[in-house]
Order: C-alpha cells, then structure tokens, then sequence
C-alpha cells in the first residue's frame, strides 16, 4: 500500500469542510495544517474613543478589523445606541469578499 504524500497548510482549518483540505484531498495527498497566527483583540478603550468622533466613513480590510469593532463596542453597552444613531449614514467599505461575506457589517 502507498503512503500519500503529504501538504502542509500554514493556517488553521477553516472548519470541519475545509475547502483547501477537501481540494488537496481530492488530489490524494493528506493534509497536515499547522496554525501560526493567533488573533488577540487590543486597544478597546482607544477604538471606542476614536468611535465616537464623526468620521466620513470606515474601511474595514480585515474581517479581524470587523470583529474588533464590534467587541469594542459590546464593551459599552450604554453606547451601542448612540454608535448605531451616529453611523447609519455613515459610508462603510470593506477590503475583500472575505470581510464583505463575514455578516458583521
């Protein structure tokens, strides 16, 4: 029997239905998948306060940027409102299908 060549993804398994994994598997090789990068949220209290000043619009080019937007604000529960009411004619931009499909925006 022969063994299966080996690729190693440098990223983390982007779910059980990993589209890379699914695709190098269909070519019969196994997948190893080695995560590099972790992701730590920072700066909250400075994000919230950049937040409340009026802005011409945000871009987002990262769907980390996204989330780190949205858990700095659920730090002010208070405040939620009042960023809502302040942004909604703000214009919003995203930098890739990955940031514009992650549904937080």
């Amino acid at each position: 029997m022969d063994q299966k060549s080996c690729v190693v993804l440098i990223r983390a398994p982007k779910g059980p239905e990993d589209v890379y994994k699914k695709v190098i598997e269909q070519a019969d090789f196994s997948v190893h998948f080695v995560k590099a990068l972790d992701f730590e949220h920072i700066n909250s209290e400075h994000l919230v306060s950049a937040l409340q000043k009026k802005h011409g619009g945000f871009i987002f080019t990262s769907q980390n940027a996204v989330e780190s937007t949205f858990q700095a604000i659920s730090t002010v529960k208070d405040k939620v409102a009042r960023f809502v009411e302040q942004w909604k004619d703000t214009p919003v931009f995203v930098v890739g299908k990955a940031t514009a499909a992650s549904g937080l925006i």
